[in-house]
């Protein structure tokens, strides 16, 4: 089976019939630039490398693959990008196989059969928006914000390279795959901002349509309780997606990046193969703050004729905001920033 199936039925067999070796499921990996190019050493630790860390493939055990990485903390003097390029690298090759299998279930869901136009559409989006990303980087070399921007481009280069590097039994993706899969979250809306024909019609709806049909399309449920004399405070969060999207990563990044006032170097979240964000969202930030998110449908469809590609995608706006904001107020103003 190239990639796992969309029930939890289907899970429960693949756990019930398939024999695991424990060893081989735990891989480790360090990546050094040298000379402008990543050399990825397997099987080793290397902490004077730029970027190291563990995959421990655990999905048919407990659910869950956990992917650590550490990245920076060399005593070599390295380029933030370069730093953040490796980490990336690194997750690229070490969770190649769960990506491929990932991007398989994504596609099929977003831009299966008989929706190659709105693929069309996805791809022309997807690079403008990357073209413009770049551009507002070389344009504003001197803005922490962009500077922030830049080494999470890094990032997500390293991953597609790190795949190409490493490819699941030779199964080539293109940028394109992990622009999809980072951009998942903004593709819910663009489905019905790039096709609007897909777009509901509110007013035709009865009531009991209405709610099956907000039952079928909400996402994620957060849960908060504050003790009775505040000594503590407890959080939850349930996804709420589909189930071909259960092939799980929980993630830890620890980045040190020297040349951004950055708040939060450490960072673990729940996520997907091939994410470099949570989506769900459930993070936990090095400097004590928890973001988690709930989502809202969008009622109003004119809305939709506003989104254009010269804007942040959500996923790269979060990122942004986790690692520079130092309170609640700043990473809200941080994730405004540039959307569409």
């Amino acid at each position: 089976m190239e990639a796992l199936g969309r029930g939890v039925l289907c899970m429960l067999i693949v756990v019930a019939t398939r024999t695991v070796d424990t060893e081989a499921m735990y891989t480790t990996g360090s990546v050094s630039i040298i000379d402008g190019h990543a050399v990825l050493k397997r099987d080793r630790l290397d902490k004077s490398s730029t970027a190291y860390g563990t995959y421990n493939d655990t999905m048919y055990t407990t659910g869950w693959g956990v992917f650590n990485v550490k990245a920076g903390y060399s005593k070599s003097d390295m380029k933030d990008t370069d730093v953040m390029y490796a980490a990336g690298y690194l997750e690229g090759a070490l969770t190649a196989e769960r990506i491929y299998q990932h991007y398989v279930n994504i596609h099929s869901l977003f831009l299966g059969k008989g929706k190659e136009d709105l693929e069309r559409k996805v791809r022309i989006f997807f690079n403008k928006q990357e073209d413009w990303v770049r551009q507002q980087i070389s344009d504003n070399l001197s803005s922490e914000y962009w500077k922030a921007v830049s080494v999470i481009i890094a990032q997500l280069d390293g991953l597609v390279d790190g795949y190409t590097a490493y490819p699941y039994e030779n199964k080539t993706l293109d940028r394109f795959a992990f622009q999809l899969l980072n951009g998942v979250g903004d593709m819910i809306d663009l489905r019905d901002a790039l096709s609007p024909s897909t777009r509901p019609d509110w007013t035709k709806m009865s009531p009991s349509h209405f709610q099956m049909y907000f039952a079928n399309h909400g996402h994620c449920s957060a849960l908060f309780k504050v003790l009775g004399a505040y000594e503590n405070i407890f959080m939850a969060h349930s996804s709420w997606f589909d189930y071909s999207s259960t092939i799980r990563i929980y993630k830890h990044y620890n980045f040190n990046l020297k040349s951004i006032s950055v708040a939060s170097k450490q960072m673990s979240f729940s996520s997907y193969p091939g994410f470099l964000e949570s989506l769900d969202d459930y993070y936990l930030l090095g400097n004590g703050l928890v973001m988690i998110q709930t989502s809202i449908n969008v009622y109003n469809d004119t809305l939709y004729d506003f989104v254009k590609p010269q804007s942040l995608l959500a996923w790269i706006r979060v990122r942004v905001a986790n690692m520079m904001a130092n309170n609640g107020k700043e990473w809200a103003s941080m994730l405004s920033q540039y959307n569409s």
